[in-house]
């Protein structure tokens, strides 16, 4: 009989648990032997992925930068990039349902569901990708220099203790008790040093009060000499951390032309921020340029014309401006990342920003509620001005064609709206969207076989209930109600609070004489959206046709109260008045 093979390590199993948990919480309870800074860079950069997390990484990233700009010596442009990150993390909106915001009450009209997502990343994603591009410098330059095992145990213990590393205060204290014993060993500047690095301490401990008091002391020493003027700075730092920018804009000013290299260029940056933080942007972006052009070689001199370059995109939505700042930072840093990232993910941006102004003025979404005729000619042709300035840009942009095919339509230039739309479907053939703009053009040409054809494609690669509304609106038209029964079988199937799909279903089923389904479609729509019309209006004709009147003319007279003048309603009245004889 053979002997069952013996686990060697079997009897080791409880002593290597032991040591591992051992080895966990030595590391965990030893964090601030690991860079503190580091840790909190890496668990910001996997918090910004979810949403819900944004506050908190904007907090990690304001502590963390005092907590490098509190240090004898940091990297000015780090520190730079860790607090324009910050400034860069905002909360994202919740995103409507496409159903919500775009759908329309015409039995017969098609929908185009033209999402932030289809448009670009939003302002707000944009500006978060912005964020991350700068954290990722840093952590890759402060990783740089550090043991291959170490980086590896700091993302062990972002993953075992997912939060925000903090100061020691139990080690702080001690060394600013240290220190003030011995300030009556020192004089004149080696006084002020000292001062300084106490304030420092209790600025990297949040302490503002007592680091502000420790800055005053060595600023009394001697304000015009280097440790007076980084006394200065720092109650700059202090003032803008309380949340008082317009008393640090003015502190900056004071200090900033009496700097030396960097340093100047930083502060310089610390008073157009402020001044930005306090509401002036005007003087604050003027201040921006002026650092960049002081300077042009200058990386933090850079980094202020590239958030100049940012709030002019983003958030006063002047992309001429923008364009123009990224193009002349770019003309400066040719072949850097910097360079690489304005070519590669700016542009875009500012390409976006052009299409989604474009279709703005278009008012797209409710294109279908009006006719052609009752468009603004004037909108449609600065909508088309947004959309070869976004071509500029990016020449290959095959939305921009596909919203210049929109507005040629809006302008009844119908050879130019479909001569864009295909060559936007040629572009890319496998955009959903484009295609789904096509079929548009196509269906509001009367060219229903390729607009079907169109729309077929896109339900097959999407999973939506727009695209199969679309496409069972082309099958109403086309008489085919079997095809237009299973498209919003489909859409509903989706998207079951859909109650357009629900209304639309019921009038397919109607046409195809199938009455109780196409009654219970119809009240389905009405319990998930009371204040719809339509289906009231088809309801009351069913139930008008099967020869209900009294519950016929129930609908009619909610529509005649809510809405007079709706459709046909008075008639449908007038004439089961007369079945009824009252």
């Amino acid at each position: 009989m053979k002997k069952k093979k013996q686990n060697i390590f079997k009897p080791f199993l409880p002593l290597i648990i032991a040591f591992l948990g051992a080895f966990i919480f030595f590391l965990s309870y030893n964090h601030y032997l690991l860079d503190s800074s580091l840790v909190n860079l890496k668990l910001s950069l996997k918090n910004l992925k979810a949403t819900d997390k944004l506050a908190e990484v904007k907090n990690i990233l304001d502590d963390t930068f005092l907590m490098e700009i509190s240090k004898e010596s940091f990297d000015l442009a780090s520190a730079m990039k860790l607090e324009i990150s910050s400034q860069l993390v905002k909360a994202v909106p919740e995103e409507e349902s496409a159903n919500q915001k775009y759908l329309l009450d015409m039995n017969s009209a098609l929908k185009i569901d033209l999402s932030n997502s289809m448009l670009g990343e939003g302002t707000n994603t944009a500006q978060l990708k912005d964020a991350k591009h700068f954290i990722d410098e840093v952590v890759g330059q402060k990783a740089g220099s550090k043991p291959f095992l170490v980086s590896k145990m700091e993302d062990m213990l972002i993953a075992l203790f997912p939060q925000k590393r903090k100061v020691a205060e139990s080690e702080v204290y001690p060394k600013i008790r240290e220190l003030e014993k011995s300030l009556s060993s020192y004089r004149g500047e080696a006084l002020q040093e000292k001062y300084l690095e106490i304030a420092r301490l209790y600025l990297r401990i949040k302490d503002f009060d007592n680091s502000f008091k420790n800055v005053q002391e060595a600023i009394k020493l001697g304000p015009d000499n280097p440790a007076g003027l980084k006394g200065l700075f720092y109650s700059g730092i202090i003032y803008k951390a309380k949340g008082d920018p317009r008393q640090a804009a003015a502190v900056f000013s004071q200090v900033r032309n009496k700097l030396p290299g960097e340093w100047k260029t930083f502060s310089f940056y610390q008073e157009a921020s402020s001044w930005i933080e306090s509401g002036d942007k005007t003087k604050g972006l003027a201040l921006l340029e002026e650092n960049f052009n002081q300077n042009p070689s200058s990386e933090t001199a850079q980094l202020s014309l590239f958030r100049a370059g940012q709030i002019y995109l983003h958030d006063l939505k002047d992309e001429k401006k923008a364009q123009e700042i990224f193009n002349k930072l770019a003309e400066q840093v040719p072949g850097s990342k910097l360079w690489q990232y304005i070519n590669y993910k700016v542009k875009e941006d500012v390409s976006a920003n052009y299409l989604q102004k474009g279709f703005d003025l278009l008012k797209v979404f409710d294109l279908l509620k009006q006719s052609q005729e009752s468009s603004d000619e004037q909108k449609c042709v600065e909508a088309l001005d947004m959309f070869n300035q976004a071509l500029e840009i990016i020449p290959g942009e095959a939305l921009a064609y596909s919203g210049k095919a929109l507005a040629y339509y809006l302008l009844n230039k119908s050879g130019e709206a479909l001569k864009e739309a295909e060559r936007a479907r040629e572009i890319a053939p496998d955009n959903p969207e484009n295609i789904a703009i096509l079929g548009f053009i196509y269906y509001n040409l009367g060219m229903i076989d390729k607009a079907v054809s169109e729309y077929k494609e896109v339900a097959n690669k999407l999973t939506s209930s727009i695209a199969f509304y679309n496409l069972a609106t082309l099958y109403v038209v086309k008489g085919d109600y079997d095809g237009a029964q299973k498209a919003f079988r489909q859409a509903i199937k989706i998207d079951p609070k859909f109650a357009e799909a629900h209304n639309n279903l019921g009038y397919a089923l109607w046409l195809g004489e199938q009455f109780q389904e196409a009654r219970d479609s119809l009240e389905r729509a009405i319990s998930l959206k009371p204040d719809y019309l339509d289906p009231h209006y088809n309801l009351g004709i069913a139930l008008y046709v099967a020869g209900d009147y009294e519950a016929a003319r129930k609908e009619f007279l909610y529509l005649e109260q809510v809405s007079p003048g709706y459709k046909e309603v008075r008639g449908y009245l007038k004439k089961i008045e007369e079945k009824l004889g009252y």
